[in-house]
Protein backbone atom coordinates (compact mmCIF):
# COMPACT_ATOMS: atom_id res chain seq x y z
CA UNK A 1 0.00 0.00 0.00
CA UNK A 2 2.92 2.33 0.68
CA UNK A 3 4.02 2.16 -2.99
CA UNK A 4 0.49 3.05 -4.11
CA UNK A 5 0.33 6.07 -1.79
CA UNK A 6 3.77 7.19 -2.96
CA UNK A 7 2.69 6.86 -6.61
CA UNK A 8 -0.49 8.88 -5.90
CA UNK A 9 1.57 11.70 -4.41
CA UNK A 10 3.77 11.76 -7.51
CA UNK A 11 0.62 11.91 -9.67
CA UNK A 12 1.49 8.58 -11.28
CA UNK A 13 -1.46 6.58 -9.92
CA UNK A 14 -4.92 6.91 -11.32
CA UNK A 15 -8.07 5.49 -9.80
CA UNK A 16 -11.04 4.79 -12.02
CA UNK A 17 -14.42 4.03 -10.45
CA UNK A 18 -17.52 2.71 -12.15
CA UNK A 19 -20.78 3.53 -10.44
CA UNK A 20 -24.22 2.15 -11.22
CA UNK A 21 -27.60 3.39 -10.04
CA UNK A 22 -30.43 1.05 -9.02
CA UNK A 23 -33.66 2.21 -7.34
CA UNK A 24 -32.26 5.72 -6.83
CA UNK A 25 -29.24 4.31 -4.98
CA UNK A 26 -25.68 4.49 -6.29
CA UNK A 27 -23.54 1.37 -6.04
CA UNK A 28 -19.80 1.10 -6.58
CA UNK A 29 -19.48 -1.61 -9.21
CA UNK A 30 -15.81 -1.58 -10.08
CA UNK A 31 -12.62 0.17 -9.00
CA UNK A 32 -9.40 -0.11 -10.93
CA UNK A 33 -6.09 1.48 -10.10
CA UNK A 34 -3.43 2.09 -12.69
CA UNK A 35 0.09 3.02 -11.66
CA UNK A 36 2.04 4.81 -14.37
CA UNK A 37 5.76 4.05 -14.42
CA UNK A 38 8.35 5.91 -16.45
CA UNK A 39 9.42 4.38 -19.75
CA UNK A 40 13.04 5.53 -19.42
CA UNK A 41 15.08 5.03 -16.24
CA UNK A 42 18.43 6.68 -15.45
CA UNK A 43 20.88 4.87 -13.18
CA UNK A 44 23.17 1.87 -13.11
CA UNK A 45 21.70 -1.22 -14.76
CA UNK A 46 22.88 -4.56 -16.11
CA UNK A 47 21.52 -5.65 -19.48
CA UNK A 48 20.26 -9.17 -20.14
CA UNK A 49 23.57 -9.87 -21.89
CA UNK A 50 25.62 -8.51 -18.97
CA UNK A 51 26.47 -5.04 -20.30
CA UNK A 52 26.69 -2.12 -17.86
CA UNK A 53 24.10 0.52 -18.80
CA UNK A 54 23.58 4.09 -17.59
CA UNK A 55 19.91 4.04 -18.56
CA UNK A 56 17.28 1.50 -19.49
CA UNK A 57 13.96 1.26 -21.24
CA UNK A 58 11.25 -0.09 -18.92
CA UNK A 59 8.69 -1.61 -21.30
CA UNK A 60 6.68 -2.90 -18.32
CA UNK A 61 5.39 0.67 -18.16
CA UNK A 62 3.59 0.22 -21.49
CA UNK A 63 -0.09 -0.65 -21.07
CA UNK A 64 -2.49 -2.52 -23.35
CA UNK A 65 -3.44 0.70 -25.14
CA UNK A 66 0.24 1.28 -25.96
CA UNK A 67 0.62 -2.28 -27.26
CA UNK A 68 -2.56 -1.90 -29.32
CA UNK A 69 -0.99 1.16 -30.96
CA UNK A 70 2.31 -0.67 -31.53
CA UNK A 71 0.40 -3.55 -33.11
CA UNK A 72 -1.27 -1.11 -35.51
CA UNK A 73 2.07 0.50 -36.38
CA UNK A 74 3.53 -2.93 -37.16
CA UNK A 75 0.56 -4.09 -39.23
CA UNK A 76 0.55 -0.84 -41.23
CA UNK A 77 4.09 -1.58 -42.47
CA UNK A 78 4.01 -3.78 -45.63
CA UNK A 79 7.16 -5.64 -44.48
CA UNK A 80 5.32 -7.01 -41.43
CA UNK A 81 1.66 -7.01 -42.48
CA UNK A 82 1.52 -10.66 -43.57
CA UNK A 83 3.25 -13.38 -41.55
CA UNK A 84 2.82 -17.08 -40.82
CA UNK A 85 3.77 -17.06 -37.16
CA UNK A 86 4.93 -14.67 -34.48
CA UNK A 87 7.37 -15.80 -31.78
CA UNK A 88 8.04 -13.66 -28.70
CA UNK A 89 11.40 -13.65 -26.95
CA UNK A 90 10.76 -14.10 -23.22
CA UNK A 91 9.91 -11.95 -21.31
CA UNK A 92 9.50 -8.65 -23.15
CA UNK A 93 8.62 -10.07 -26.55
CA UNK A 94 5.83 -12.33 -25.32
CA UNK A 95 3.45 -9.47 -24.65
CA UNK A 96 3.94 -7.98 -28.13
CA UNK A 97 3.59 -11.43 -29.69
CA UNK A 98 0.24 -11.94 -27.95
CA UNK A 99 -1.11 -8.78 -29.58
CA UNK A 100 0.08 -9.93 -33.03
CA UNK A 101 -0.99 -13.62 -32.83
CA UNK A 102 -4.58 -13.02 -34.06
CA UNK A 103 -3.12 -11.79 -37.37
CA UNK A 104 -1.07 -14.91 -38.20
CA UNK A 105 -1.75 -16.24 -41.71
CA UNK A 106 -0.65 -19.92 -41.89
CA UNK A 107 -0.30 -20.04 -45.68
CA UNK A 108 2.63 -17.61 -45.75
CA UNK A 109 6.33 -18.38 -45.17
CA UNK A 110 7.32 -15.32 -43.10
CA UNK A 111 8.08 -15.77 -39.38
CA UNK A 112 8.33 -12.77 -37.03
CA UNK A 113 10.55 -13.01 -33.96
CA UNK A 114 9.67 -10.08 -31.68
CA UNK A 115 11.15 -8.49 -28.58
CA UNK A 116 10.73 -5.22 -26.70
CA UNK A 117 14.32 -3.88 -26.52
CA UNK A 118 17.42 -4.81 -28.52
CA UNK A 119 20.70 -3.86 -26.85
CA UNK A 120 23.50 -6.22 -27.88
CA UNK A 121 21.35 -8.31 -30.23
CA UNK A 122 22.50 -11.58 -28.66
CA UNK A 123 19.03 -12.77 -27.55
CA UNK A 124 17.50 -11.89 -30.91
CA UNK A 125 20.20 -13.67 -32.92
CA UNK A 126 19.88 -16.75 -30.70
CA UNK A 127 16.08 -16.78 -31.10
CA UNK A 128 16.39 -16.41 -34.87
CA UNK A 129 18.88 -19.33 -35.04
CA UNK A 130 16.52 -21.52 -33.00
CA UNK A 131 13.56 -20.50 -35.17
CA UNK A 132 15.52 -21.31 -38.35
CA UNK A 133 15.83 -24.91 -37.10
CA UNK A 134 12.02 -25.19 -37.05
CA UNK A 135 11.42 -23.09 -40.19
CA UNK A 136 14.48 -23.60 -42.47
CA UNK A 137 15.36 -21.21 -45.29
CA UNK A 138 15.67 -24.25 -47.56
CA UNK A 139 11.89 -24.71 -47.32
CA UNK A 140 11.34 -21.07 -48.26
CA UNK A 141 10.84 -19.53 -44.82
CA UNK A 142 11.94 -15.98 -44.13
CA UNK A 143 12.75 -15.19 -40.48
CA UNK A 144 12.49 -11.52 -39.52
CA UNK A 145 13.43 -10.02 -36.15
CA UNK A 146 11.40 -7.04 -34.98
CA UNK A 147 11.89 -4.97 -31.82
CA UNK A 148 10.08 -1.96 -30.39
CA UNK A 149 13.26 -0.16 -29.30
CA UNK A 150 16.82 -0.52 -30.54
CA UNK A 151 19.57 1.01 -28.41
CA UNK A 152 22.46 2.91 -30.06
CA UNK A 153 25.04 0.25 -29.16
CA UNK A 154 23.25 -2.31 -31.34
CA UNK A 155 25.45 -3.49 -34.22
CA UNK A 156 24.02 -2.78 -37.69
CA UNK A 157 25.27 -6.05 -39.18
CA UNK A 158 21.89 -7.79 -38.88
CA UNK A 159 19.91 -7.05 -42.01
CA UNK A 160 16.82 -9.04 -40.99
CA UNK A 161 16.37 -7.30 -37.63
CA UNK A 162 14.16 -4.22 -37.75
CA UNK A 163 13.15 -1.71 -35.09
CA UNK A 164 10.15 0.59 -34.68
CA UNK A 165 12.12 3.20 -32.70
CA UNK A 166 15.87 3.77 -32.40
CA UNK A 167 16.84 5.44 -29.14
Amino acid sequence: MFALEKAKRRKRAYCHKTVAMYNNTYYLVQTSIKIKMGLFKWGKFKSHSGLNLKWKIECDSLDDEDYECLKNIILSDPRFRIFNKVIGIPMGGNRLANFLKPFEKPRTKKILVVDDVLTSGRSMRKAIRETEKLYPKEKGYLIIGLVIFSRPITPNADHNIYHLFKT
